[in-house]
């Protein structure tokens, strides 16, 4: 028996004083608070994520509620945007708060805890993650001479052959959100002071001067709020001039209005209305006018030059469509095509605006650039062939004004 305890208090001895066996109870005594902070370092990693997806939330928010403001003045439908934002971003029980400051900013607010995974082994609960931004509406603070309204296809601007667009002093913008919403094919080139797309572009960089910028925020139709003439009575139906030299007169064109031959026509200044039919103008013809609008409404009212046609036309400089040459029904059927193919389309000054349509120009020459400024606001606009569309930007230089850059708004985040 005594050699048996012996035996026990030596070995037990022995035990304690070796230091491998004390550095495995150490390490067993530490492993609670290794696994912890290993935990609470997996946790902020997810806190970042999830204040990064809060931030762009909040951000998005802003903007729709700043929009939402703007155009009805009502703090209850900026409420109902940003609630209903949170529910499409998955978010509708973070708490928020939404306010209107310094006029036309909104700011929008969330919080909610940080998820935990593993911070619960520690004594203390996650942290209260926070976010702010802040939107207003602004001038675009851009001189935009293209804006192609298209929300979502493809081709929203597409230039194909030797096609052009040259506008070093101004913005060509296209709201698509489509991966191809500017696409630029063969040896085409856009130039602008900038290129601007929502989605992004295709074709290469070798195409654009300078690099399209990605991302921009949509531009509202500037020209949205225009009142569309009358269309009632018909002062001519299926009009037709031949090889004639005369000035006619505003009214509405029933049937639409067709000049060709050698015909030299004058439009007197006003406002023409091309109802149920086409504006057509074919051969050597000319036509020319000071101060006129052109509408276009009902079946078949297009827009079509072709061949050698000369074209020197100005916008009227006040009344309801000042500022507009062309300007499309808004009902009108979506996506039916404007065409300009004539090589002797000296002078469009003022605006282009066709909502629903397509500007189609398939020329061999410079278009437009005899403009002191020619503005574009197209559902979608397409260039094929030699044609070079110059869009001039000397605004101070004519009398008929401005209506799209005075009229770009958009929403900007400012904090």
């Amino acid at each position: 028996m005594m050699i048996y305890k012996r035996s026990v208090s030596k070995h037990g001895a022995g035990f304690l004083r070796n230091k491998d066996g004390s550095v495995v109870i150490a390490f067993a005594l530490m492993m609670p608070f290794l696994v912890a902070f290993a935990g609470m370092a997996v946790d902020y990693s997810v806190w970042v994520s999830q204040r990064s997806d809060m931030q762009g939330t909040a951000d998005a928010a802003a903007l729709a509620a700043a929009r939402a403001y703007s155009e009805t003045q009502s703090a209850a439908q900026m409420e109902s945007t940003v609630s209903a934002m949170l529910g499409a971003h998955g978010q509708s029980g973070a708490a928020h708060t939404v306010a209107l400051i310094s006029g036309n900013a909104v700011e929008v607010t969330l919080s909610e805890p940080g998820v935990s995974y593993f911070s619960g082994l520690m004594p203390f609960d996650p942290p209260t993650l926070s976010v702010r931004a802040v939107a207003a509406t602004a001038d675009a603070g851009i001189n935009a001479c293209v804006i192609a309204l298209e929300p979502s296809a493809a081709e929203g601007i597409w230039l194909d052959s030797n096609a052009q667009i040259i506008a070093p002093n101004c913005v060509v913008h296209a709201n698509s959100t489509n991966r191809s919403g500017i696409r630029a094919d063969s040896n085409s080139l856009i130039t602008g002071q900038e290129i601007c797309v929502v989605g992004s572009y295709s074709g290469g960089n070798g195409h654009y001067n300078p690099d399209p910028t990605t991302g921009c925020e949509t531009i509202t139709d500037p020209l949205a709020g225009t009142t569309e003439p009358s269309t009632s009575g018909c002062l001519h139906t299926n009009y037709e001039l031949d090889s004639v030299r005369r000035t006619i007169h505003p009214g509405v064109y029933c049937g639409g209005l067709t000049i060709k031959g050698n015909a030299d026509v004058t439009f007197a200044p006003g406002t023409y209305v091309i109802k149920d039919g086409e504006f057509f103008v074919d051969s050597n013809s000319q036509i020319q006018g000071n101060e006129v609008a052109f509408y276009f409404t009902g079946a078949d009212a297009t827009l079509f030059f072709d061949s050698n046609v000369v074209v020197d036309f100005t916008a009227p400089v006040s009344g309801a469509l000042a500022g507009i040459i062309f300007f499309e029904d808004r009902s009108a059927p979506l996506l039916r095509e404007h065409r300009l193919f004539s090589n002797n389309i000296s002078r469009l000054e003022g605006a282009v605006y066709l909502s629903r349509g397509i500007l189609w120009l398939d020329s061999n020459s410079q278009i437009a650039a005899n403009s002191n400024f020619t503005s574009i606001v197209v559902r979608r606009l397409r260039l094929d062939s030699n044609a070079e569309l110059v869009l001039n930007a000397n605004y101070g230089a004519s009398s008929v004004p401005s209506v799209t850059v005075s009229g770009a708004t958009e929403m900007r985040l400012v904090e």
